[in-house]
């Protein structure tokens, strides 16, 4: 599991850290990069480095390409501004590069959601508009949503890779996303049972099981929701 983050009023470290979900051990990866940055930045260590920042849900491992990408989110300074920068972390070299891709930009505010997928080896990230796509290997943004969704923040985003769809769940909105190809990329309404505290939470914890074909949703205490997509019933499992 990677670690990173800080931002706004938090913490101006940029560094990552690594746990190992065997041994529990923790890592660090990178050291601090320096100089911090002078005001709201987007970027430290003579701009080399991304700026820490809040990454809401704006966050994600891509697989295709062994990197940790990152958009946006409340940089570390007094008024906690928000960038529209696009990085990426290459665990190979352990270096960051910041990206300019091609294509619309999506809007630079708190709120964001990602989730990778392993099918197309593609990030879909929605703002509090649109749904987006970036292609790290071709370094470009692609708009799929004509319509502004008009979301609030607090949700977070997983892919179900088996039913291509996008899953958007959090402080009291339930959604999903048509990924396939061909797809008109239209927001649908999501009814679930039984999973309340989940759907009714702020920044719950969300991912796709590809040993149970659920996705899982946690957010704090010791019960994890299990969602069936197929019936929309959450389980709950307590440990």
């Amino acid at each position: 599991m990677i670690i990173f983050g800080g931002g706004h009023n938090d913490y101006y470290g940029n560094e990552l850290y690594s746990v190992s979900l065997q041994s529990g051990n923790v890592q660090r990866i990178t050291d601090p990069g320096l100089p911090l940055a002078a005001g709201c930045s987007e970027s430290v260590a003579n701009g080399s480095q991304p700026n820490s920042r809040h990454t809401y849900d704006g966050i994600e491992y891509i697989e295709a390409t062994d990197e940790m990408f990152v958009f946006g989110g409340s940089l570390a300074c007094g008024a906690g501004d928000f960038g529209d920068d696009t990085w990426t972390f290459d665990f190979a070299t352990q270096n960051w590069s910041r990206r300019t891709p091609s294509g619309p930009t999506p809007w630079c505010d708190a709120g964001v959601m990602t989730a990778y997928d392993s099918v197309t080896g593609l990030v879909f990230l929605h703002d509090r508009q649109y749904l987006y796509s970036f292609d790290s290997r071709s370094n470009s943004y692609s708009r799929l949503s004509s319509s502004n969704a008009g979301f609030s923040y607090y949700g977070a985003a997983t892919i179900d890779p088996v039913r291509k769809k996008l899953v958007i769940i959090g402080a009291g909105f339930a959604f999903w996303y048509d990924i396939s190809p061909g797809s008109s990329y239209e927001k649908q309404i999501l009814s679930t049972s039984g999973g309340a505290s989940i759907v009714n939470s702020g920044y719950p914890g969300l991912a796709y099981d590809s040993s149970t074909d659920r996705i899982l949703a946690w957010n704090g205490g010791d019960t994890v929701y299990s969602l069936n997509l197929d019936t929309g019933a959450w389980t709950p499992m307590s440990y």
